[in-house]
């Protein structure tokens, strides 16, 4: 389809599932037409829970997706991703020392209790895209960044597995809530801080486009028309860590959305222009998360898991995609 068709198609299912989101969940489902005590019960659901929530979930979804489509783009590897990659990893381990060493200093100040963790995410992050852009420099394989991956993750579980056995029942407790992923934390003010920083960053990915373009034939001919690498490295990693610490610091370790939506935009878009990939990829992410925002929340009487919906549907999804006839060749 073309990219005006696909953009239709993507923000019709938005408008689908964002109302859904809303009318639908744990407390009560709303009825219309409302009036009287139902419609104030509307208006508190709809103004504290469900809008901020069903905001939180495309931005946050919509964050990710991005993050892998210039991951993809920059490793050559389309199993890239910030949870494949172990980027989710470094910024959890940032969180995890900030809950378990520092969240108890900042009692007193509630913007340093609510935005504190996010600088420790960004350095995690950071970490691990500048030893994967170090790796990829050796000619490390596709293969074999995944590797690093992989097993940087199980380091960071095993420090985390550590650290919870040092800790007390409050600091476990909150550590294993914010682990469970949720789109519940934010309301008010910072719920427009965190969409205005996600989309100041996310915007700026435009920049590269160009550049993005050229890398998909090949860095030699990306040199050959001027890209500078060093400057793309630079800006991509940048975005790709400070999205990445920005969702993760409040949502939790939000697994599949980012690796899957690039592959789910490339089977709807007939093009590779990243200039309209981009704002695409992070509809498409966008919708993923409002999509298991819903299920997670369509039981009228509990929420399940957010993490444990995303693997349910993420699962299956991923394995299609790894079972294409595309991926074979990955070496």
């Amino acid at each position: 389809m073309s990219y005006k068709k696909v953009t239709l198609l993507l923000t019709a299912f938005i408008i689908l599932f964002g109302l859904l989101t809303i009318v639908i969940g744990p407390g009560m489902v709303i009825s219309f037409p409302l009036a009287g005590e139902d419609l104030e019960l509307f208006k508190t659901f709809f103004w504290n829970i469900r809008f901020p929530r069903t905001i939180v979930a495309f931005f946050s979804g919509g964050s990710l997706a991005l993050v892998a489509l210039l991951l993809q783009t920059y490793f050559q590897n389309p199993l890239a991703g910030p949870f494949v990659l172990g980027i989710h990893s470094g910024a959890s381990l940032g969180v995890a020392l900030w809950i378990f060493f520092f969240e108890s200093l900042s009692v007193g100040s509630s913007m340093l209790l609510e935005w504190g963790q996010i600088p420790f995410a960004f350095l995690g992050a950071g970490f691990i895209m500048l030893l994967l852009a170090s790796l990829l420099q050796k000619n490390f394989s596709k293969v074999l960044l995944l590797v690093v991956g992989l097993v940087f993750s199980y380091f960071v579980s095993g420090i985390i597995n550590i650290l919870i056995s040092m800790s007390d029942s409050v600091q476990i407790k909150n550590f294993v809530l914010w682990n469970l992923g949720s789109f519940d934390k934010l309301i008010g003010s910072s719920l427009g801080i965190y969409v205005l920083l996600i989309v100041v960053v996310s915007l700026s990915a435009l920049l590269i486009a160009p550049a993005l373009n050229a890398l998909t034939i090949g860095e030699e001919y990306a040199i050959s028309v001027g890209v500078s690498l060093k400057n793309v490295r630079k800006i991509l990693l940048g975005i790709s860590a400070l999205l990445t610490a920005i969702v993760i610091s409040f949502c939790g370790p939000i697994a599949f959305i980012g690796i899957i939506s690039p592959h789910i935009l490339r089977r709807l878009v007939n093009g590779n222009d990243h200039r309209f990939l981009i704002p695409l990829v992070f509809l498409v992410g966008g919708i993923l998360a409002l999509m298991a925002n819903f299920f997670a929340m369509s039981l009228p009487w509990f929420q399940l898991p957010l993490n444990a919906v995303l693997g349910l549907f993420g699962a299956p999804i991923l394995f299609v995609i790894l079972s294409s006839k595309q991926m074979r060749g990955i070496n």
